[in-house]
């Protein structure tokens, strides 16, 4: 976990209760941050999703997500992943897959994640841009891994 008192420790704490369906547990952590103002637009997203139960498309996450800057690639693709995740808690798998394809689109090679995130359901795992999106991004960790082995 990232360093205790920074806004990436608690929104990997959040992200965990979210992972073990601990509803309760994210929103006191959220609710926490957010009133420290250490929370930022990670925070902000993440607590309207757990506490209105709706992920907000007006949100500055989400505006970082559509146009962060190019230099900032590992953070749209993070954005993309929590957008992903916050879509399959709410129950939108097809809504999930938005996010997980641009994802993938951008460069994404996390593959413990796609294959593992425990807020997948059997119809995200099940659709055709899930098994496509799989496919690229094991395609992308696997020439990422034979590059270290031939350094």
């Amino acid at each position: 976990l990232p360093r205790p008192g920074t806004p990436g420790r608690w929104t990997a704490l959040a992200r965990l209760a979210m992972w073990r369906d601990d509803r309760e547990e994210a929103l006191r952590i959220l609710e926490a941050v957010m009133d420290s103002g250490d929370g930022g637009p990670v925070g902000e997203a993440l607590l309207i999703t757990v506490r209105d139960r709706r992920f907000p498309s007006d949100s500055r996450l989400a505006h970082m997500i559509r146009s962060g800057p190019a230099g900032a690639l590992h953070s749209r693709i993070f954005f993309c992943q929590l957008e992903a995740e916050a879509r399959a808690d709410l129950g939108e798998p097809d809504l999930a897959l938005d996010p997980i394809d641009k994802a993938v689109e951008l460069g994404l090679f996390d593959l413990a994640w796609l294959e593992r995130c425990p807020l997948w359901d059997d119809a995200l795992r099940a659709a055709p841009r899930y098994r496509a999106a799989l496919d690229r991004t094991r395609a992308r960790a696997a020439a990422i891994a034979a590059a270290y082995r031939s350094a």
